[in-house]
């Protein structure tokens, strides 16, 4: 839910900031939680891509 809260258009500073705090603190639970942490915020950030190349075509 972090992770779409920081990709989506739809949040106030505020909430930008909350997620990112949540992610920067659960990156620094343990080894496992780090690598759940990045991978999703890497889907997220692949998700994005997508979006952008469609509006570009």
């Amino acid at each position: 839910m972090a992770v779409q809260v920081l990709t989506s258009k739809a949040c106030s500073e505020e909430g930008l900031e909350d997620a990112t705090n949540l992610l920067l603190q659960l990156s620094q639970a343990n080894t496992a939680t780090r690598g759940a942490v990045l991978n999703m915020l890497l889907e997220g950030a692949r998700t994005l891509g997508i979006t952008v190349c469609d509006n570009i075509r």
